[in-house]
């Protein structure tokens, strides 16, 4: 019954009586409220961008990621990269690619051979010296030292894995823009309508220690506790992971999504001063 939240809110705005056992009451159902709606927000976010978080997990240190996703396999060296650096070398591979008219795959050999040794010839056949440009000269060269600690036989710029980190980034940001859900809807798409229905009768018969008694314990398990074990009893569907979980893995990956906008940006700046 979907008039059950507003029902609620109606019989916490007509409690006259200031006792600690009222305001108690309101101060916990303001938490509980907020609470579920930034739990909604967090599990759409996780839900919608699946295919991102699979790609952008691989770039989290150990024990940075969901408490308890499934460990994957050994990930790929590429992803042991940062993401700064592989966009500071897809920047210069393709000045490069472009300052040079050679069938592509001999080109990339021709890149990527002895590039740590050979950087400052590239470079100044890539650019003018003495442009703007140069003011990344450092970092790109860092990234290329970077990368080649890991990797030492190179030739494809595809072994970057540049196409699916571009595809995660773009998808993750876009789940950053969803709307934030009312506390109405949030609340009626985590409770089950018993809960909801039990609320509401102790707060009609006045029975505010059976009402906080009953709204704490879900406070917790959506906070900090194992909304898991919780399906049914309180919740609508299971829900693996709590909101304090859920918003520390999506600050790391945030992080994640910052480096990568402010790079691109600092690369498109430079670039478009060259072009």
């Amino acid at each position: 019954m979907d008039n059950y939240f507003n029902e609620i809110v109606k019989e916490l705005d007509s409690i006259s009586e200031e006792t600690p056992m009222t305001a108690q009451a309101k101060d916990l159902s303001k938490v509980f409220f907020k609470i579920c709606r930034e739990f909604s927000w967090y599990e759409g976010l996780r839900v919608e961008t699946k295919k991102a978080r699979n790609v952008l997990q691989n770039y989290l240190d150990e024990g940075e990621g969901l408490a308890k996703r499934k460990k994957k396999k050994k990930r790929d060296k590429a992803d042991s990269v940062m993401i700064a650096s592989k966009l500071y070398i897809e920047f210069f591979w393709k000045e490069y690619e472009k300052s040079h008219k050679i069938y592509e795959k001999k080109l990339q050999k021709k890149f990527f051979e002895n590039i740590e040794f050979d950087f400052d010839l590239k470079w100044n056949e890539s650019f003018i010296c003495g442009n703007k440009i140069d003011e990344l000269k450092e970092d790109v060269k860092d990234s290329i030292t970077e990368w080649r600690v890991s990797h030492t036989q190179v030739e494809d710029i595809k072994n970057l894995h540049l196409e699916n980190l571009h595809t995660a980034m773009e998808q993750f940001g876009r789940g950053l823009e969803l709307p934030e859900r009312s506390t109405e809807s949030s609340v009626i798409e985590i409770l089950t309508p018993q809960i909801l229905s039990r609320m509401l009768e102790y707060l009609k018969v006045r029975n505010y220690p059976g009402y906080i008694f009953t709204v704490a314990p879900i406070n917790s398990a959506l906070w900090c506790g194992e909304p898991k074990s919780s399906v049914g009893k309180y919740f609508n569907r299971e829900y693996e992971y709590n909101l304090t979980e859920l918003k520390e893995y999506i600050s790391k990956l945030g992080e994640l999504y910052n480096e990568y906008v402010e790079t691109s940006n600092v690369i498109q700046k430079y670039t478009e001063s060259v072009n």
